[in-house]
């Protein structure tokens, strides 16, 4: 989906801030289409934050990562830091 989505555009992306990892967070376009929500919507990304509403529409679908059983990233982190011996 991605690979088609760019192929033969120009991809624009816009720092938007930054996140509790200090990590630069953007937005990115090409051709007119805002990359991280396509990605959601598809079921293909989760939304931190944004693309709610895209994301529980490809929940509701079982699109993309919602098709079989998919654990959040971080969640699947949550879990990891809790459990004994770490």
């Amino acid at each position: 989906l991605l690979a088609e989505m760019i192929r033969g555009e120009i991809v624009a992306c816009r720092v938007t801030g930054r996140d509790r990892y200090r990590r630069r967070l953007a937005r990115c376009e090409a051709g007119g289409r805002d990359i991280g929500r396509v990605m959601v919507s598809e079921g293909w990304a989760v939304g931190y934050g944004d693309y709610e509403r895209e994301e529980n529409r490809a929940r509701r679908a079982k699109e993309g990562v919602w098709a079989g059983s998919f654990e959040r990233p971080a969640d699947w982190r949550k879990a990891r830091a809790d459990s004994p011996g770490r």
